[in-house]
C-alpha cells in the first residue's frame, strides 16, 4: 500500500482515522480581521507520549499560522496547540514494533520520519505496560498504582 514501506516489514493493519501522509505548508486565507495577501501554516511537533489507559500514542503539536501583506512582510502570527491520539492494537510482539512504528510515522503527518526510533520506544513502553498488567490481578495492580502515587508525593 505504501510505496516507501521498508522491505520485509509486514503491515499490521493499523487504522489511524483522519491521518494522512505529510504535506508541505499550504497557503490559507487570513481571518476576517487581517487583510493579508496570504497566510502560511506550519505544524511543529511538541512531543510524543503514551496513554496506557487508552493503549495509545499521544502526539502533541502546535500549528503556527503567519499572515503576510502584499509585500511579503509578516503582519500577524497565531499559534494553536493540538493533540492527536493514535490507538495501537493490543498484544504487540517485540518483532512487530519497528514495522508498526514506521506505519504510524507514515500515516501521521505530525511526526517527522526522523522520529521513528522515538515512536518505537513509546510502543515498547506500551508493550511493557501491557505485559506488567497481564501478570497481575486487578487488586494488586490498583495497590501498586496507589503506592507509586504515594512515593511520587
Amino acid at each position: 500500500h505504501f510505496a516507501h514501506q521498508a522491505k520485509g516489514v509486514p503491515r499490521l493493519g493499523l487504522t489511524l482515522p483522519g491521518l494522512r501522509t505529510p504535506r508541505r505548508a499550504r497557503r490559507h486565507r487570513a481571518p476576517a480581521g487581517l487583510q493579508s495577501a496570504m497566510s502560511k501554516k506550519k505544524v511543529r511537533l511538541s512531543g510524543i507520549d503514551v496513554d496506557p489507559e487508552q493503549f495509545a500514542i499521544v502526539v502533541q503539536y502546535t500549528t503556527e499560522t503567519s499572515h503576510f501583506d502584499a509585500s511579503g512582510a509578516i503582519i500577524g502570527q497565531e499559534a494553536a496547540p493540538g493533540r492527536k491520539v493514535i490507538k495501537v492494537p493490543r498484544g504487540l510482539r517485540p518483532d512487530e514494533i519497528p514495522g508498526l512504528a514506521q506505519e504510524v510515522v507514515e500515516k501521521c503527518k505530525y511526526i517527522p520520519h526522523s522520529r521513528v526510533s522515538e515512536v518505537e520506544m513509546r510502543l515498547a513502553m506500551l508493550q511493557e505496560y501491557e505485559a506488567q498488567v497481564a501478570g497481575q490481578d486487578p487488586v494488586q495492580q490498583q495497590y501498586q498504582q496507589q503506592q507509586q502515587h504515594l512515593q511520587q508525593q
